[in-house]
């Protein structure tokens, strides 16, 4: 066990020292320490105990993306970290064949958001509890990606984007202008 540790803050500290922060540096040192610990550091005798954590982690690539989130929730969020963007993703999954789409695409590539995987917030435009929320913002085309900061909208965009423009608004607060 504590061999883990120091091996986990082994590599936090590598990490951190490359401008990752702290708190995703030790996130992913963790996460690191268990696949290598499941891999039996990729010797492969732990295949099962592997393939379980594999199908753990895609049956919940929702909970990882916070699933569908509400209109009380969003405020919550958005509202507690006024210093970032945050993307509101409306969409229709049960019929619009677009936001499916868009859905598929965050969830191949969330993992690239890093740091930034807690500002994507997916909206489900047919839950009751989001009614006003997508009334108020006038959402009729799905989806719609608005990038929101603090009480202001920055920006919106209707239609599916690919990865790379979501990527990109949702690091819009952070780019550096020459």
């Amino acid at each position: 066990m504590a061999s883990r540790k120091v091996t986990i803050l082994k590599i936090a500290k590598q990490l951190h020292a490359k401008n990752v922060p702290l708190k995703v540096s030790l996130k992913a040192a963790s996460a690191l320490a268990t696949l290598t610990s499941l891999c039996d550091g990729g010797a492969g005798a732990n295949q099962d105990a592997m393939d379980k954590y594999r199908r753990k982690v895609d049956k919940n690539w929702w909970s990882a993306i916070r699933a569908f989130t509400t209109e009380e929730e969003v405020k919550k969020m958005v509202m507690a970290d006024t210093r970032h963007a945050h993307l509101l993703i409306f969409v229709a999954p049960g019929w619009c064949q677009w936001s499916q789409k868009q859905i598929a695409e965050l969830q191949k590539n969330f993992d690239d958001l890093g740091e930034a995987q807690d500002r994507v917030h997916l909206i489900d435009v047919d839950d009751p509890a989001n009614k006003e929320l997508v009334q108020f913002e006038q959402v009729r085309s799905f989806p719609t990606i608005m990038v929101v900061q603090g009480n202001n909208i920055i920006g919106r965009v209707n239609g599916y984007k690919d990865f790379e423009h979501v990527h990109d608004m949702v690091f819009a607060d952070s780019q550096v202008i020459v």
